[in-house]
């Protein structure tokens, strides 16, 4: 048995392995087992050899410390021989996926949700508004609530993966007062679970975090705090392009939900438009491709030569803010 497995065959084998996951909430907390990662990635997955000449672009969250760009910098261009770099910002990346320069991009993902306001391709710090809040602790809810109503208790790392797969492939968002039909699932080990209310109530912590115990702001509420903080000029434009993008947001009834609460909370007379693309999950890595082909794309890079000569280059060039 290998020292180690990555991405799908690590999951073929979650049984009988300990699983860690290196980031979290946005954030590298484990930067060795990262390195293993990109490694597996250029080496294994797109077959680029360390001699090749490929510039490599790697989309960062919105607010990621600069001591972490830092990190990634010295491990791509010492360790894994990147001969350039780019930090694109995510968000604005996914408005560039849907051939926007303008608008709110709302990342609902693994471990957080995030607004970020971005008006002619640039987005300020300080408009953005963050919560730590996404798909991650809605599946602990699902596992929570199942736990609960007696339905089937999970608390192992693959137990835990199972979970999330049946978030995944079983949840809804609930839009209207009709009730929603339960669903059988059968889970990895065999065992079949009939989910009934869960199938929804897990999904509620994004429009009412207090179930959670958190005292966070609502995705729609997110999203107004992130225009408010917005110039005035520019609120307008901000709110008729609202973009949804990242894993979460492929749950059905997600964009109906968010809609339904702008609705309700939004200043009045603001003309709101809300997109949910069917490519919200890789959106921003769409948005990069694009980048890439655009002429100032090479001069936007950061070479290796240049930051052997001055590492602190990296928060200077490479970024699309």
């Amino acid at each position: 048995m290998a020292s180690e497995y990555i991405g799908t065959k690590a999951q073929e084998l979650r049984g009988v392995l300990n699983l860690s996951w290196p980031i979290h909430r946005g954030r590298v907390k484990n930067w060795e087992d990262m390195t293993l990662i990109w490694e597996h990635i250029l080496t294994k997955e797109l077959k680029i050899e360390p001699s090749n000449d490929q510039p490599i672009v790697l989309t960062e969250p919105a607010l990621t410390p600069l001591v972490d760009r830092e990190k990634t910098a010295e491990i791509m261009f010492e360790t894994l021989n990147a001969p350039a770099l780019m930090f694109p910002t995510q968000g604005i990346m996914a408005l560039y996926a849907a051939g926007k320069t303008t608008g709110v991009a709302v990342d609902v993902g693994h471990g957080s949700m995030t607004a970020i306001p971005v008006f002619k391709g640039f987005a300020s710090d300080a408009a953005i508004v963050r919560a730590d809040l996404g798909g991650l602790d809605l599946a602990d809810y699902l596992q929570y609530i199942m736990r609960c109503s007696a339905s089937y208790g999970m608390s192992t790392t693959s137990e835990m993966e199972a979970i999330r797969a049946l978030f995944e492939r079983a949840t809804t968002i609930k839009t209207t007062p009709a009730a929603i039909p339960a669903q059988e699932v059968t889970l990895p080990d065999g065992q079949s679970v009939t989910l009934g209310d869960e199938r929804w109530r897990c999904w509620e912590p994004l429009f009412d975090p207090g179930l959670l115990g958190r005292d966070t702001p609502s995705l729609p509420r997110t999203i107004i705090q992130a225009v408010d903080r917005s110039p005035m000029a520019t609120r307008a434009a901000l709110w008729g392009e609202v973009l949804l993008t990242g894993g979460c947001c492929r749950a059905p009834g997600l964009a109906r939900r968010v809609l339904d609460g702008l609705v309700k909370e939004a200043p009045g007379g603001a003309e709101l438009r809300l997109h949910a693309p069917a490519n919200a999950a890789i959106a921003n890595w769409v948005g990069a491709s694009i980048l890439s082909e655009l002429s100032s794309f090479d001069g936007g890079m950061i070479t290796k030569a240049e930051y052997e000569e001055d590492r602190s280059v990296v928060h200077k060039r490479g970024l699309v803010m």
